[in-house]
């Protein structure tokens, strides 16, 4: 690992400016990724060309390092995306083999104990490789993420289900106005190495008052600040893991890189600065450990993440919150320099570049454009914004539409995912304006979709549940 740059703090709301003490310097072991590969044909090879539109809608996967490598090529550069990874797990307790050198193999402790990484569709390379199809939306949902990883099994236990723990945050919604996502910068020679004179960044807090229970470290890092967190912004998702998401060495030895895929259902509204998701990944595992206990006696998993280029900085867009960054063993333990103690350590934490740039997370989202104030078919029927919207689940809501002639119409409403949720009307109208009244009673807070069928013409519009 590099030296570690000092920082200077500034929270989204309310500014409050820290100054960072000196850095140090750290050495930890690295993990050899060449034998990781990507089975052809796999979901990890399909997940990032699964899209489809219909209407004002627009569902896609997002990989920020893909759009970052799309956008590299578009400008004509030839960047080289290397895959980077090493062990996620809990604690530094366990002994692991890391690669081997001419003295053999290095051993020592699994020093990345979680992942975190922000997403903010606004970026230049995100809008690039998407054609734009964000541009101007007000509203999203994140339906889905899906993680690329190999998960190793090998305790003699083969009954245990270990964990993927998921924190999904936005700085979204809610009275309180402190940020679940502080935001930091550099100035200096830190930021002139990405060619500006100013770098910043959002940062997802780690809670380190709750490493320590009674003396003992805890088996799982804690979430952010309890001071930071509102929890009507976050969800937890836990995604179990067991035989059939192991990952199987091939007879050369190589392992197979598998996508493991979880729902979130979460609603962002994308209208104003900062208004981004990020999530906080830990591995919980389902057996208990010692100190120097053997990794390879045990389950794991290897996260993976993208180097822009090797021994090159990363590209950096102003006001682009996009980041990824590690929980690393010195930042957990407190013994990390300066006011890093507490934060997660992106890239831009660095002096010089290292390889965990973009990690291998993408996200599935529903982007809206609410600006679009009508839908029209081809035969001029049309169907407008509803009101009001949000709803706050338990109100009736208006849905006004116009026909060019009487005809028959079928109207349901639908969730993110594309379920069914309810039949709201089905009768014959006439021609001209129209409208229709439905209650949101009973409703889950999150995004829906108004379906009207004209004759066999799909018209939709969008509507939020927000309590």
């Amino acid at each position: 690992m590099k030296k570690i740059n000092s920082i200077l703090m500034a929270f989204i709301a309310g500014i409050a400016i820290v100054s960072a003490q000196n850095p140090v310097q750290k050495k930890y072991p690295e993990l050899k990724n060449s034998d990781a590969k990507v089975r052809p044909g796999s979901l990890t090879e399909r997940v990032f060309s699964s899209s489809n539109k219909t209407n004002e809608v627009e569902s896609l996967w997002i990989s920020y390092a893909a759009s970052m490598q799309t956008y590299q090529e578009n400008q004509g550069n030839t960047p080289s995306f290397t895959r980077a990874g090493n062990y996620l797990f809990p604690d530094s307790l366990p002994v692991a083999e890391f690669g081997g050198g001419s003295s053999g193999t290095t051993y020592g402790s699994p020093w990345v104990h979680a992942l975190s990484s922000i997403l903010d569709l606004k970026s230049p390379a995100i809008e690039t490789d998407n054609q734009n199809k964000f541009i101007g939306y007000t509203e999203y949902t994140l339906d889905s993420m899906a993680m690329n990883l190999i998960y190793v099994r090998n305790h003699v236990d083969t009954s245990i289900v270990d964990t993927l723990v998921i924190n999904v945050m936005t700085n979204d919604k809610g009275s309180n106005t402190t940020s679940n996502f502080p935001a930091y910068s550099f100035s200096g020679t830190t930021a002139s190495n990405y060619g500006v004179s100013k770098l910043s960044f959002m940062e997802i807090p780690f809670d380190t008052s709750s490493v320590i229970n009674n003396g003992v470290y805890d088996t799982v890092p804690g979430l952010i600040p309890q001071a930071l967190s509102r929890q009507a912004d976050m969800v937890t998702i836990k995604v179990p893991l067991t035989a059939a998401d192991s990952s199987k060495a091939d007879a050369a030895g190589s392992s197979f890189i598998k996508t493991i895929v979880w729902a979130v259902n979460m609603s962002v509204n994308a209208t104003k600065k900062g208004k981004v998701v990020g999530a906080f990944v830990t591995f919980k595992p389902g057996f208990s450990y010692h100190l120097n206990d053997s990794l390879s006696q045990m389950n794991y998993v290897r996260f993976f993440s993208r180097e822009e280029n090797d021994g090159g900085f990363q590209t950096y867009f102003p006001n682009d919150w996009n980041v990824s960054a590690i929980l690393s063993q010195e930042v957990r333990y407190g013994q990390s320099p300066g006011n890093w103690n507490g934060l997660t350590l992106p890239s831009f934490a660095y002096t010089a570049p290292y390889r965990f740039e973009y990690h291998d997370i993408l996200w599935k989202v529903t982007g809206l454009n609410l600006s679009v104030s009508k839908v029209e078919d081809r035969s001029g029927n049309s169907i407008s914004n509803v009101y009001p919207n949000p709803a706050n689940g338990n109100e009736m809501v208006t849905v006004p539409f116009s026909l060019s002639k009487a005809s028959s119409v079928s109207i349901n409403l639908v969730d993110a995912q594309g379920r069914m949720v309810r039949t709201i009307n089905t009768a014959k109208f006439n021609e001209g304006s129209n409208q229709v009244e439905i209650s949101t009673e009973g409703l889950s807070n999150g995004l829906y979709f108004i379906n009207m069928n004209i004759d066999g013409s799909n018209l939709a519009k969008s509507l939020s549940i927000v309590r």
